[in-house]
């Protein structure tokens, strides 16, 4: 029997995953909503044949408590032989990549921001982490100068934190990205946000960081640099942003990769009230 969902799936398992490729045989086929254009799967165009994947059915029920219901419940999907995923065919592809080999290469914004929300939606909690670890990542490879994020993403992040609650990682990953590497008059261009208004807690975040916020060093020409700018919240660690319900469930995943760092107290579910005392000794 393959393995169920655990808390092992709360990460991509090279293990589980292995154990379920080579034991399983019931398939079933994946299909987008859309045809799109994406130069890094060789796919060009609207002519290009609709996104079609066989992937292992158990493999996306370890992962994916929504895909469980849907593909082994009383749902009308668990009757058919293909299953479309609410992502357009590029994505999915990066998706169907992720899901077998734990990675796939996109480093923009907008794309990450699109796969978490699926995960999100999904109840795929493996699929959110490792989405937040590249978007932190990529923000730490960035130089102290360099804003990280391009014009279009502030549309971006401004028409993601609208679909997203207010105690989602990723919210509270957009937010503090913009506090600490853009500035007011930026923020609150339209010609940079769009035609996306900012969600009434999201503004309150955005201006009580923006409040306490160091005054820049200097300007350049690429943005302001403001002192210590590896302490921000988005340049730290990956953790902060993976919503560990526990210090132990934090040790049985993340804690057991080398070098990875352990989250904040503040960023852990059930320490958020502790004292510090007990914070420190989880």
């Amino acid at each position: 029997m393959a393995p169920t969902l655990n808390i092992e799936g709360h990460r991509w398992n090279i293990t589980h995953t292995s154990y379920i490729i080579s034991t399983s045989t019931d398939m079933i086929e994946l299909r987008a909503t859309n045809v799109d254009s994406d130069s890094e799967f060789g796919v060009d165009g609207p002519n290009t044949a609709p996104f079609k994947a066989l992937v292992h059915k158990d493999l996306l029920c370890f992962y994916s408590p929504y895909h469980r219901a849907a593909l082994k419940g009383e749902f009308a999907e668990a009757k058919q032989d293909f299953l479309t995923l609410d992502l357009p065919a590029t994505q999915a592809r990066r998706f169907v990549s992720w899901l077998y080999i734990g990675f796939f290469l996109p480093k923009e914004f907008t794309a990450l921001y699109e796969l978490y929300v699926f995960g999100d939606q999904t109840e795929n909690m493996a699929l959110c982490r490792f989405v937040m670890s590249r978007l932190v990542q990529i923000r730490r490879g960035k130089n102290a100068n360099d804003h990280g994020l391009s014009l279009t993403t502030i549309e971006a992040s401004m028409k993601t934190l609208n679909m997203l609650p207010t105690t989602s990682p990723l919210f509270r990953y957009i937010v503090d990205n913009l506090v600490n590497h853009w500035d007011a008059n930026q923020l609150f261009d339209k010609k940079m946000c769009g035609s996306y208004d900012i969600p009434k807690e999201a503004l309150f975040q955005i201006m009580s960081g923006l409040a306490s916020k160091p005054v820049p060093l200097v300007n350049v020409s690429s943005g302001p640099v403001f002192v210590a700018p590896s302490k921000c919240p988005c340049c730290r660690h990956q953790c902060n942003y993976h919503d560990h319900e526990s210090m132990e469930e934090w040790k049985a995943t993340c804690g057991s990769i080398p070098n990875v760092t352990r989250p904040d107290p503040t960023f852990v579910q059930n320490t958020k009230h502790q004292t510090a005392e007990e914070q420190a000794h989880p």
